[in-house]
């Protein structure tokens, strides 16, 4: 994905794992997910800190997590959602 290589930190694409997430609480349920709210610990990328050689973050971000359904059948329609969730990758 062309986000994957952007220099803009705000749109780089990483791995975040299931522990870096709390007070997760479902809100809704579509076709190709379930949609919940939780809190990410380390939260999202806010810049670059040169002197420390590391990302600066705004911790404890509300996040939305999609939790996929049948995710070995992705198909255009669950692509054109991603598109449309993250239009940024346009």
């Amino acid at each position: 994905m062309r986000a994957t290589h952007n220099n803009q930190p705000k749109f780089r694409l990483e791995w975040i794992p299931f522990e870096d997430f709390t007070e997760i609480k479902q809100i809704g349920n579509g076709g190709f997910s379930e949609i919940h709210t939780a809190k990410w610990t380390k939260g999202t990328i806010d810049g670059w800190d040169w002197r420390n050689k590391r990302f600066n973050r705004n911790k404890n971000k509300t996040v939305v997590l999609k939790i996929l359904k049948d995710s070995q059948d992705i198909n255009s329609a669950f692509l054109k959602e991603v598109i449309i969730d993250m239009p940024y990758l346009n």
